[in-house]
């Protein structure tokens, strides 16, 4: 089943019978029967943006309760519908009385219905359990529980599992009260959507949770021997949130870049005998790289004997930024961690220089770690004219339009993805308060993407306000945050 994301209306339709008797090997006559059946309708738009309403996909399958057992039917007809036909066989004389969705959720009868420990992804997919009962000939589906969504990008290629663990029993059997299921019961804490190794690299996995209040969760991807990929355990010990019927929760991505990048700063033969050999790329009008504090200077080289590199200042040689004079001739790389000593020393100077001795230096690379891209929000707002950007309901415990809150820091990058309209002024800002608060930082004259990095001044600027977006001229698509 599929969440559309777009608030609909749902006209309750007849329920039809077509009737084809056959016989089976105990004489019982059954009926190939088509049932009608809708989803819930939109009732709030606060808790249910994003889940309000679901449609039918191709292979979706209920359980239609005849008052003594279930009998799975199949969608017929009213694909990407939320009113749709669903056909199997009843026993003749029999009729439907209630019925679960997916048919894997069913229990013994109406009183449980089953959270699966397992699910089949499909692209925004959602799998949450529904019960109906018949209204006027109709199946109308009601949800018993909630939802959490993830917005999750760079997927290792081996994965084959997205895994969410609770702290409270969130898969088996759970009794129906009223209208919803709680956390009352269940068998396991961990529910597992599984999917083709390579085949995506990003997913927003729908994860369906019994009502009630958590305290802590963790996700990580396995692969297809179930054991966890490395750097991909996220974990929120103490995190408290509560699932409400038919509620919609939307978490940060848990994003890993399990592979650094990596740039090639030179590439030639430089061959050192002493250390007066110094190569000067990177001196005296040269490219100067864009280094970071944690990245790494990779010298690819060959020696035949003991050798030593160093990195000096090209107005001084005789200012060492790194040296190493133990380069070992079994090995044809050498990395040097870079400091942020490194990194002012290298802009101050516009460079650096290699010096080295006994050796032949053939590539020098840049290895970049990582930077987690954490999805904020996702949607679709157009504004022509200056105005505040609707997904971002402030508060301390939900942030962003109900996600885990973000405490920016130093350093952090608010990042803008969206579609500048035909003509004007692109701007994103940060304003403080909503009544009109000043602007503490902007970026504007944007195409497809901008970015606002976090400085101390900003944050002074924040305290004890609460920050608000506004936008100009443009549609936007996704916030992200960078750290």
């Amino acid at each position: 089943m599929k969440s559309r994301y777009i608030l609909m209306s749902v006209a309750a339709a007849a329920m039809t019978f077509v009737s084809c008797v056959k016989e089976n090997i105990n004489d019982i006559k059954f009926s190939e029967v088509t049932l009608n059946a809708v989803t819930e309708g939109s009732q709030t738009k606060t808790a249910l943006t994003g889940f309000a309403d679901v449609v039918w996909a191709t292979g979706d399958q209920i359980a239609v309760y005849d008052g003594a057992a279930f009998t799975d039917f199949t969608l017929s007809s009213g694909v990407g519908t939320a009113s749709a036909g669903f056909s199997g066989t009843l026993a003749e004389g029999k009729t439907a009385e209630a019925a679960v969705y997916p048919a894997s959720a069913k229990g013994t009868d109406m009183t449980t219905v089953k959270y699966p420990a397992e699910y089949a992804y499909s692209e925004m997919g959602v799998n949450a359990p529904m019960v109906a009962s018949v209204v006027e000939g109709v199946l109308q589906f009601k949800h018993v529980g909630g939802v959490v969504k993830f917005d999750v990008g760079n997927i290792p290629p081996t994965a084959a599992g997205f895994v969410f663990t609770a702290n409270s029993k969130i898969t088996g059997s759970f009794a129906v009260t009223g209208d919803a299921v709680s956390t009352t019961a269940g068998a396991a804490e961990s529910v597992k959507i599984t999917f083709t190794p390579a085949s995506m690299k990003s997913a927003v996995f729908m994860v369906p949770l019994p009502t009630g209040t958590y305290t802590g969760f963790s996700v990580k991807f396995v692969d297809a021997s179930d054991a966890a990929i490395a750097g991909t355990v996220k974990e929120k010990a103490d995190y408290s949130f509560t699932i409400a019927r038919k509620q919609l929760l939307t978490f940060p991505a848990f994003v890993d870049n399990t592979t650094p990048a990596s740039k090639v700063l030179w590439e030639g033969e430089n061959e050192y005998e002493s250390w007066n050999n110094a190569l000067q790329h990177f001196a005296y009008g040269g490219p100067v790289p864009e280094l970071y504090e944690g990245d790494i200077l990779r010298f690819h080289y060959t020696a035949t004997e003991s050798a030593g590199l160093q990195l000096a200042n090209p107005n001084d040689w005789t200012e060492k930024y790194y040296q190493n004079f133990n380069v070992s001739a079994s090995n044809t790389t050498l990395d040097v961690n870079v400091t942020a000593d490194m990194v002012a020393k290298i802009k101050a100077s516009n460079g650096f220089i290699v010096e080295g001795s006994k050796l032949t230096l053939t590539k020098i690379e840049q290895v970049t770690s990582p930077v987690a891209e954490t999805v904020l929000w996702t949607g679709s707002q157009t504004i022509s004219g200056f105005s505040w950007f609707e997904g971002y309901n402030y508060n301390p415990e939900y942030g962003f339009n109900g996600e885990l809150p973000i405490e920016y820091k130093v350093g952090d990058c608010l990042c803008f993805y969206l579609e500048a309209l035909d003509s004007g002024y692109t701007a994103v800002n940060i304003c403080k308060g909503y009544d009109g608060g000043a602007i503490v930082a902007s970026c504007g004259g944007l195409t497809d993407y901008g970015e606002i990095k976090i400085t101390q001044d900003i944050l002074d600027q924040l305290a004890g306000e609460t920050p608000r977006i506004a936008i100009n001229h443009m549609t936007l698509k996704k916030i992200t945050l960078k750290r």
